[in-house]
């Protein structure tokens, strides 16, 4: 990700982003109600995540709405 971050997916059904040189969280995205399986970031770099709740979410970068 942008800035040197990490972007981690979880089975405690949460997106992390993480500081690639202090590996501290820096924030923590709820939203799916299972495992988080899959991310991608796009162009934009906005977060893509499939979840085995069987959705699919796009966030925004800024907001991560």
């Amino acid at each position: 990700m942008q800035d040197g971050k990490i972007v981690s997916g979880s089975s405690d059904k949460t997106i992390k982003i993480w500081d690639k040189d202090t590996f501290e969280c820096l924030k923590t995205i709820n939203g799916h109600n299972s495992y988080v399986n899959c991310l991608a970031i796009m162009q934009d770099w906005k977060i893509v995540s499939r979840s085995s709740d069987k959705t699919i979410k796009i966030w925004d970068k800024d907001t991560f709405e």
